[in-house]
Formats: C-alpha cells, structure tokens, sequence
C-alpha cells in the first residue's frame, strides 16, 4: 500500500509539471506579448513622425508600417483579453486562455479606451492626406502658403488636430505607462506561479521523501531483518545447529519462507530423534514428522528412514533367530559332550534347557 502511496505521489508530481510547464508557457508567451505593446506603441509614435515627411516614399513606408504595427498592437490586445494564438511569436501553437485575473482585466479595460483614440488618430494619418488644395484667395508674396494656379495647398486640418493630439499623448505617455503597468502585472502573474509550483513541489516532495523513509523503515522491519535472520538460521543449520527457531508473527510470504525454515529443523530434529532410537536397537519408533498438505507422498527421506527400520527391524528378527537356534544347538551339544550315565538326569536336563529356551 505505501508503494501505491509513493508512485501516486510521482504520477501527480509528473501531472503537476507537465500542467504547470504547460501554463507557465502560456503566461511567458502573454508576457512576452504585454511586452511587445511598449515597442509597438513606440514604433507607432516614430512611424506617426515619419509619416508627415514630405519625402514621398518615406512617408509612404512609414504608413505602411505605421498601418501593421496598429494592427498588431489591437491583435495582442484582443489575444490578451479573449485568448487566442499569437501567429507572429515564436509558439505560434501556444494557446492563450482568455484574462480571468482580475487585475490584468481591469488593466485591459482601462487600455482599450485610450488605445481606440490613438487608433483614430492614427487612421486619420493613414488614410488622409497631409495637404489639401484650396482656392487662393490672396494674392502676393505670401510665405504661408504656396500658390498654384489660383490653388494652395495647405495641412490637411484633420491631419493637423490628429498629429497634436498624439503629441499631447506622448507627452503624458499615457498608453506607454498602461502597457508597461500591464507587463509588469503579468510578469507579478508568472513570478506568482512560479512560487506555487515551487511551494507545490516542495510539499509534494517533502511529502514523498516522508513516505520513501516510512516505507524503508517498513522494509527494514519486515524484510531485511527477517531475511537476515532466516540466512542466519541456515547458516546454522548448515553447521548442523538443528535447535534454530525464526520468530516471524506475519502472515505473508515472508512468513511462509519462516514457517517453512522452522518446520524444516522441527523435521531434522525429529528424525535425529528417531534415526537415535534405531540406533539403539528401538525398531518399533515412529517416523512423525510434520508435511506439507498435498506434499505427502514427496517425502522421500521419509520413505526410505521407514524401509531403513523395517529392513533392520527384519534383519534384527532373523539375527535373532539364528542365534537361538545356535545356542540351542551349542548347548545340547554340551550336554551330550559331558554326558551322563543316568538316563534320567540327561532327559530331565534337556527337557529343562528346552522349556528354558522356548
């Protein structure tokens, strides 16, 4: 039971990392995102500049990248804020959950209002000329404006009030300071996440190191140091120490071995006991030895202790046997070698030798 305890403890630990490596690359990838929308907003303001240039080619460059860095600022925002894949970053196969901590929410919501003005503003550089032609109504040498053909061109009045207003929010760097404000929210985010996977873990690990000591401390008990004592005891029985006894209470396979082992010397000591019995001439001694249930008619040491003292037995029997009738036969023959001239006395005499022999 503790084994399951301690491989449930390394399936969560695996669980835990592969969930935390997999939410941990999910808020890089939204802070490397809340990032990159400080860069935008100042490449925006740059490119804002360069597209009021009167070199043709400049300015047009600078819409066109003035046009794709709106589009991808308003595209982090939307990931941020509703989830989605970032196609532009490094993981493009990262999937970005929607904001649910509510800090970073109030943060975006905060963003969104200041970044649709700037967004306005900057349609109007985009999308609007920056002069326009009017009918000249003055006539002379007037440094204000250029005259054509009774036409002047003069700065595009929208183009004009969008250029002062992005200067004035330059100025506060309002835009700027929210999305360094947001960076900074999820990177707190990923530090914050850091610490309880690192709190997690420890605990988890404390936890399973708690557990691996338990279970060595199991295993000294009840494995090494029976083992220990049952090599001890065969090493004694080995030497021909028949008097070995294991104490092991448990019931298990360990327990069964122990049983086994002292069942064993139980069995020599026992058939010491009667192999000693014989020896002294007891042919009548019982081989009882314990056997295993089923195992009965294994016992070969057994069988052949019983054909031993049953052949012995019958060799005793015939030795006898024998030696009656040799005795016998010895002594009538001394009877008749001393003789006797009284019939009588030598018919009494083995008469009495018969009855003493029988």
């Amino acid at each position: 039971m503790s084994f399951l305890w301690i491989f449930v403890i390394l399936i969560t630990l695996y669980a835990g990392t592969v969930i935390f490596q997999g939410h941990r690359k999910m808020y890089a990838l939204s802070l490397d995102i809340a990032g990159r929308t400080g860069m935008l907003t100042e490449q925006i303001l740059l490119n804002a500049q360069m597209s009021l240039t009167d070199d043709g080619i400049v300015s047009k460059k600078a819409k066109e990248e003035l046009q794709k860095s709106i589009d991808q600022l308003a595209s982090n925002y939307e990931i941020l804020k509703n989830g989605g894949n970032d196609l532009t970053s490094d993981n493009p196969d990262t999937y970005i959950e929607n904001e649910t901590n509510p800090k970073i929410v109030f943060m975006l919501k905060e963003i969104e209002p200041v970044f649709l003005r700037y967004k306005s503003f900057i349609d109007v550089l985009i999308k609007e000329p920056k002069y326009i032609e009017q009918q000249n109504r003055r006539r002379g040498n007037d440094t204000a404006v250029q005259a054509y053909m009774g036409f002047v061109k003069i700065l595009n009045p929208h183009v004009e009030e969008a250029m002062i207003e992005l200067n004035h929010y330059s100025i506060e760097n309002e835009l700027l300071s929210n999305n360094l404000k947001l960076a900074n929210l999820y990177f707190k985010n990923l530090e914050a996440l850091d610490h309880s996977f690192i709190l997690l873990f420890s605990i988890f690990f404390i936890i399973g190191l708690g557990v691996i000591l338990f279970n060595s401390i199991l295993i000294f008990i009840f494995i090494v140091k029976p083992v220990k004592e049952i090599a001890k005891a065969a090493d004694h029985i080995a030497s021909g120490d028949i008097s070995t006894t294991i104490q092991y209470e448990i019931n298990d396979e360990l327990g069964r071995i122990v049983g086994s082992i002292n069942t064993l010397t139980e069995n020599l000591r026992k058939t010491t006991e009667f192999i000693t019995r014989i020896g002294k001439g007891d042919f009548e001694a019982d081989y009882n030895v314990k056997a295993v249930e089923g195992l009965e008619e294994k016992d070969n040491l057994g069988f052949a202790l019983v054909n031993m003292r049953n052949q012995l037995k019958t060799i005793s029997d015939e030795d006898r046997k024998r030696n009656w009738v040799t005795e016998g036969l010895a002594k009538f023959g001394e009877l008749l070698r001393k003789g006797s001239d009284d019939v009588e006395t030598l018919s009494y005499d083995i008469i009495y030798n018969s009855s003493v022999k029988i």
